[in-house]
């Protein structure tokens, strides 16, 4: 029963580590993939995302 209790324990104190990890990498490849998609397509992508860095005043 204490083995049990500790493989658990320990499975949860990693999983605190590696979930953050893995949260981290996904925005971080997901950021780098639409930075590389405005850079390469520029006026498709800036139309589609404008709203994001024009402000929201110009839109109303």
């Amino acid at each position: 029963m204490f083995t049990l209790l500790l493989v658990v324990a320990t499975a949860v104190w990693a999983a605190m580590f590696i979930l953050p990890l893995v949260g981290y990498a996904a925005l971080g490849l997901s950021l780098l993939k639409d930075a590389f998609a405005q850079g390469t397509a520029k006026p498709r992508s800036s139309s589609r995302h404008g709203t994001l860095f024009t402000p929201s005043f110009t839109h109303s």
